[in-house]
């Protein structure tokens, strides 16, 4: 259980006192604990919806198949023709296979974990360790964060444990052996964390999130982090793509100079390719070929070209759109690129799949969808793109029509409940949207929503009736966080908003939502509604 903060800086000063004295940090952080495979297994739970995969049924419009898996997906990774890996924000890794359509949890209790990839009999997963707690712990009620340059810096720092995990990969698919590969990664926030990893079948290759610190910060903090001795966490590796090769555990920096690099993935000609998330300040959002040794530019060099000097490796494609990409997938033909186009050219959808062919580098877009790309997976000349929002799609890129994913039903589905009489209704009126009930889901209606209204992040607590419903890692805080940005839904559309959110399956006791804004790691309520059903 996190400590109060009162209690934390008690400790934070009886071990910096051990620190000074003794130069033995270590001896204040607690062992990491590595998250366990679920044991027992549950019972499969098919997914609600499965059309045919091969590619020749494909309907016209290249969509061949959705699998609704629910939660919030965050990576995916093959295990061989017809399993793969699926992680998601609970903290859970489960293995779907294609052809029947199980879907079983095979681990729990990750942070985050935003990268997988499989090698030589092990699944190796990111994970931001006990990053949100030490969030929590500071008083943030999200997972963003950063400390000031302090004594409290310094005890954070010695505490945080970001890390590559592996698991031996039993027959089946079960997942056994959890070990911590390589430790001490900083996590700033949920984004600059540990997330995507490849290999090429003799290394595994990771990219970290850069810390982004303003140039008034980094001298205090590299001061504060050369302090830490042997627990000084591995700042060299932020904004950096690192590799290492099994079983040897030490990690070399690759390339280095990238804001936020989510997905990366191999080409068949052995080239690494990832998408810089940098669209901020000016700067580009970027498709790099990631060559060793090369430095990418960030934070210096933005939409500028650097001087020779300097020795920055451009990009080979500038992406539109602001802190759009999300993950690049590497094919035969060319990269597949997740990302969100800007606001203003398309309201609703905002989020596509574009290939840019090698060579010629001009986007060809073939998906588009209402919530981020967070995976993309190919397999028999099929696109698996795995979504935010719980679905993973499968398409055919090299249909004539372009696929079109739009949640057309669902707004249908909310226009029939919102029409009924007003017993669905759990509230109305400013300063938040009306909801309405209905068996197992949520509806958010405005319908006067002007942008910024759209533009909030909605949180959403769930209460179980039974304690027990919560997964382990869910249990301290006693709710499972359902928070959702409302472009991951049915979105706006003119002067209206709306969301369709699918609850737990256990009685609820307690439904808490509104939205939210943040202001310097600190978190204010715009709204608020709490329902008891």
């Amino acid at each position: 259980m996190p400590l109060s903060i009162a209690k934390s800086r008690r400790a934070a000063l009886a071990c910096l006192a051990a620190a000074f004295a003794a130069l033995a940090i270590a001896a204040c952080a607690s062992p990491p604990q590595v998250p366990a495979p679920a044991s027992p297994p549950p019972p499969t739970i098919p997914p609600s919806q499965q059309n045919a995969l091969d590619p020749q049924s494909c309907p016209d419009d290249g969509h061949c198949a959705l699998f609704h898996i629910g939660g919030q997906l965050l990576a995916a990774a093959w295990l061989d023709s017809d399993r793969m890996y699926i992680t998601d924000w609970n903290g859970q890794i489960r293995l779907l296979n294609i052809n029947t359509g199980d879907i079983a949890v095979v681990a729990q209790g990750l942070a985050y974990p935003q990268g997988l990839t499989v090698l030589n009999g092990r699944l190796y997963a990111s994970d931001m360790g006990n990053a949100c707690d030490l969030a929590r712990e500071y008083g943030h009620a999200e997972c963003r964060w950063w400390p000031e340059p302090s004594d409290d810096a310094m005890e954070l720092l010695s505490r945080i444990d970001s890390r590559i995990l592996s698991y031996a990969i039993a027959p089946g698919g079960r997942l056994s052996d959890p070990q911590v590969i390589i430790d001490r990664l900083v996590s700033r926030d949920i984004e600059h964390s540990p997330n995507g990893l490849t290999n090429d079948g003799e290394y595994i290759y990771a990219s970290v999130g850069s810390m982004l610190l303003t140039r008034a910060e980094a001298p205090q903090f590299e001061k504060i982090i050369q302090a830490l001795g042997s627990r000084r966490p591995r700042t060299d590796l932020s904004g950096a793509v690192f590799r290492f090769r099994p079983p040897d555990r030490e990690p070399e920096i690759y390339a280095s100079g990238f804001r936020n690099i989510y997905g990366i993935s191999i080409a068949p000609d052995g080239t690494l390719y990832g998408a810089d998330n940098d669209g901020t300040r000016g700067y580009r959002e970027e498709l790099n070929a990631i060559a060793q040794n090369g430095f990418y530019g960030y934070p210096k060099w933005g939409t500028n070209k650097a001087p020779p000097s300097e020795n920055v490796t451009e990009p080979v494609a500038v992406l539109s759109g602001k802190k759009a990409s999300t993950f690049a997938l590497a094919s035969d033909e060319g990269v597949y690129v997740a990302s969100r186009i800007p606001q203003s050219e398309e309201p609703i959808p905002r989020f596509v799949v574009d290939r840019y062919d090698y060579g010629e580098w001009t986007p060809k877009r073939v998906f588009y969808a209402t919530a981020f790309a967070t995976a993309i997976l190919e397999r028999n000349n099929l696109l698996y793109i795995v979504l935010l929002s719980g679905d993973i799609h499968v398409i055919n890129p090299n249909s004539s029509a372009l696929p079109i994913y739009d949640r057309s039903k669902e707004i249908r589905y909310a226009d029939r409940i919102i029409a009924q009489p007003d017993a669905y209704r759990l509230r109305q009126g400013p300063p938040g949207y009306d909801l309405y009930l209905d068996g197992g889901k949520l509806i958010y209606n405005k319908t006067q929503c002007s942008a910024e209204d759209a533009a909030l992040r909605f949180f959403l607590h769930i209460t179980p009736a039974n304690p027990d419903d919560l997964a382990e890692q869910s249990r301290a805080r006693g709710f499972d966080n359902l928070d959702f940005w409302l472009a991951d839904h049915s979105g706006r559309v003119g002067n209206r908003c709306l969301a369709v959110i699918d609850l737990p399956e256990y009685p609820i006791a307690e439904i808490d939502t509104g939205q939210f804004v943040e202001s310097n790691g600190r978190y204010s309520r715009v709204w608020q509604a709490k329902h008891s059903p």
